[in-house]
C-alpha cells in the first residue's frame, strides 16, 4: 500500500506528465500552422495550441483545468 506522501508524488508525476503532453501537442499545432495555406487554418491551429498551453500551465491546480485535451482526443 502506498504511503500519503508517495500518493502525492505520483499525483504530481502524473500531471507532470500531462503538461509535457499537452505542450507537445501545443508544439505540434504550431508546427502545423507554419505550414497551413491559408490564414484562417494558421489562426485555428494557434488558437488551440493556445488551448494546449493553457491546460499544461493549470496542472498546479488540477480542479481548475479546462480539460481541453480530453475534448479534442
Amino acid at each position: 500500500m502506498l504511503t500519503r506522501a508517495q500518493q502525492l508524488h505520483d499525483r504530481e508525476q502524473q500531471l507532470h506528465e500531462k503538461a509535457v503532453q499537452l505542450q507537445d501537442k501545443a508544439r505540434k499545432c504550431r508546427e502545423l500552422a507554419d505550414t497551413a495555406m491559408t490564414e484562417e487554418g494558421r489562426s485555428i491551429l494557434f488558437e488551440i495550441a493556445q488551448r494546449y498551453e493553457t491546460e499544461a500551465s493549470a496542472t498546479d491546480c488540477p480542479g481548475q483545468r479546462a480539460a481541453f485535451s480530453e475534448a479534442v482526443a
